[in-house]
């Protein structure tokens, strides 16, 4: 598996926020479920994302996201235009990685601007072997440089 890990520095500004998490090498004790408890993984980089299309996390960690009993989403999005921009992030699993249902939504904010801010959201629900986050902007030509984060809880 080619996933980043990260660990958070503590709270700065939000000036800089692509460097607020510092890279870690992947950790090889990441076979075992118990081993992901409060992994972090990096679902989307930090970077313009541009429309109205919806885009999905990195498949490389379907898997990983579905050994999870609750997962911890964590976006950062900052200089957002177009007309009424929005942001939506959805939680969908799968038993065989091909076909895909709906879980629930995890994070909707309507009126992101270009003041930085941070959302939140949890999945606490029993999930299927494979999970994905769908990730959408919404408006009028929407615009968003944007970063999203999971945390993984393993009660096992």
């Amino acid at each position: 598996m080619s996933a980043l890990y990260y660990r958070c520095q503590g709270r700065r500004g939000f000036e800089g926020a692509s460097s607020e998490w510092e890279a870690l090498e992947p950790d090889p004790r990441l076979a075992s479920p118990r081993s992901l408890h409060g992994a972090v993984f990096d679902l989307i980089n930090f970077q313009k994302y541009t429309g109205t299309v919806a885009f999905f996390s990195n498949p490389e960690l379907n898997a990983v996201l579905g050994q999870a009993d609750k997962i911890v989403l964590h976006a950062l999005v900052n200089e957002s235009s177009g007309t009424s921009p929005t942001l939506s992030i959805y939680c969908e699993d799968s038993p065989d990685a091909m076909n895909w249902a709906n879980v629930s939504t995890v994070i909707s904010a309507a009126g992101i601007g270009t003041t930085p801010i941070l959302l939140r959201g949890e999945v606490n629900t029993a999930l299927g072997r494979y999970v994905r986050f769908r990730i959408e902007l919404g408006g009028t030509s929407p615009t968003a440089v944007m970063g999203v984060k999971a945390t993984l809880r393993i009660n096992g």
